[in-house]
């Protein structure tokens, strides 16, 4: 399962995609692309860390503390999607 690499990516201070509202940062994907960050992503049934790689953006899933899934997509719609339809809405 692909990981954030923390020496090469430090964590932005905001989170750039929330499940509270189904929102996604104005400008989010060109931050993540622009700079070597992740961001939380936060959601009532998972946590997850939104970054972006060789071309994709990539989520880990995240339960109970415990590292369940790594997500990979062209867009952080995709990634909401997905991550939103396996793991929950809310």
């Amino acid at each position: 399962m692909k990981s954030i690499n923390e020496d090469l990516y430090k964590q932005y201070p905001e989170d750039l995609l929330t499940n509270f509202d189904h929102s996604i940062m104005p400008d989010a994907e060109n931050i993540l692309k622009s700079n070597k960050v992740y961001s939380q992503y936060s959601a009532w049934d998972f946590c997850g860390y939104v970054w972006f790689e060789n071309g994709k953006f990539y989520c880990e899933i995240w339960r109970y503390n415990s590292h369940i899934n790594t997500i990979k997509a062209n867009s952080l719609e995709e990634i909401m999607d997905e991550a939103s339809t396996k793991y929950g809405y809310d």
